[in-house]
């Protein structure tokens, strides 16, 4: 632990300061919670997975505090509650659905893709499929993404002229069922990733000047990345990373 204490420490200039910028925002449905409803919950923990498993980088804000300005910085918002008091942002799901057959009415239900205000909202209002998340990749094209490897998580925090993508890998080896744990660190055994591909957003007219990858981790991947770059977009590969890697992209 004190590796990555020190790790923190020496480039606390990655952290002070930097903000949440994932382009898809998901709404914790607390105002369902508040009403004593708790299957908007269920709803949001699997779709939560959903996209974490597809590997988009999303950030995380209660519905009945999330702000204007919030959503209106974001390409896209999930919620999972239709009655939260920001429903008022997209169109009502009863005029989404009308007088529609029936098996139109349930895919309404399962997943209302509207767009305000320049933001895609997609609303999962039943029961989810497995591959609720597929269905979405037109309206998640414009969001930062990590390809391959589903055991490694992403998050992007913003300061100004620099994006920063901070990578977790999950992989591990799994201990004997009929073994306890929690005696400490030292049970944790964690499997090196390789070639975990970053597809990082841009906004309009924004272009990557140079990608480095840091990381506490001996035996991995640091230094300068390659990168390669088109209007909207800038990709990168982590070739081989262990448990956690930042990779920080300086804007022009």
């Amino acid at each position: 632990m004190t590796t990555y204490f020190g790790f923190a420490a020496k480039h606390r200039n990655l952290y002070v300061g930097a903000q949440p910028a994932a382009e898809l925002l998901l709404l914790y449905p607390r105002s369902a919670v508040q009403r004593g409803d708790v299957e908007p919950v269920a709803r949001f923990k699997a779709i939560g997975k959903q996209l974490a498993r597809e590997g988009y980088t999303f950030d995380i804000v209660p519905d009945d505090i999330v702000t204007a300005a919030q959503i209106a910085s974001r390409r896209a918002v999930v919620q999972t509650d239709p009655r939260s008091s920001r429903r008022e942002e997209a169109p009502s799901l009863k005029s989404e659905i009308g007088n529609r057959k029936p098996e139109i009415k349930q895919s309404l239900l399962t997943s209302a893709a509207t767009r305000a205000g320049g933001v895609h909202w997609l609303t999962v209002a039943t029961v989810l499929t497995d591959d609720q998340v597929a269905k979405w990749r037109k309206e998640l094209a414009s969001v930062t993404r990590r390809e391959g490897v589903p055991t490694v998580v992403t998050s992007v925090l913003s300061q100004p002229k620099r994006r920063i993508v901070h990578l977790v890998n999950y992989n591990r080896e799994e201990p004997p069922k009929a073994r306890a744990m929690g005696s400490g660190p030292h049970e944790e055994k964690p499997l090196a990733v390789e070639g975990v591909t970053v597809r990082l957003a841009l906004q309009p007219g924004e272009r990557v000047k140079s990608i480095r990858l840091l990381s506490p981790d001996a035996g991995v991947s640091t230094g300068p990345a390659g990168l390669v770059q088109r209007a909207g977009e800038a990709a990168f590969t982590v070739p081989r990373m262990l448990i956690y890697t930042v990779a920080v992209a300086e804007l022009e």
